[in-house]
Parts: C-alpha cells; sequence; structure tokens
C-alpha cells in the first residue's frame, strides 16, 4: 500500500518514483534531530486527519479494490 502511495504521489507530481524516494529520504536525514520527533509541518498547517478517519479508510479500501 505505501509503495502504491508513493508511487502515485511521485506521478500526480510529474517525478519519477526512484526521484521522489530519493528526495523524501534526504529531507528525512537532514531534519535536525529534535525536529523528528515534533509535530510535521503539515499536521501543524492542516491539523489531524483524526476527525476524517472514517472517510481516510474508505479511500483506503478503494485504492485497494483499484490494484
Amino acid at each position: 500500500m505505501l509503495f502504491c502511495k508513493a508511487k502515485a504521489t511521485a506521478a500526480q507530481q510529474g517525478r519519477t518514483l526512484r526521484k521522489f524516494v530519493t528526495e523524501a529520504v534526504r529531507e528525512k536525514l537532514s531534519a535536525p534531530k529534535g525536529k523528528a520527533s515534533a509535530t510535521p509541518a503539515w499536521m501543524e498547517l492542516f491539523g489531524s486527519a483524526k476527525k476524517h478517519a472514517a472517510s481516510l479508510r474508505k479511500i483506503d479500501v478503494i485504492l485497494e479494490q483499484e490494484e
């Protein structure tokens, strides 16, 4: 499932999967040590996805069926 999400996200951004993964790993490795345990930037901006958990599960089921 993670592989499919990464592949789809890379395609949406017009990048190869290899480049997408390389950039993600580079980002993760370059983050300051204290930052790794801090709240992710996207969560600070958009908030927690807990209130959308049911909808996200439905989307996951649909994506799995399409594979």
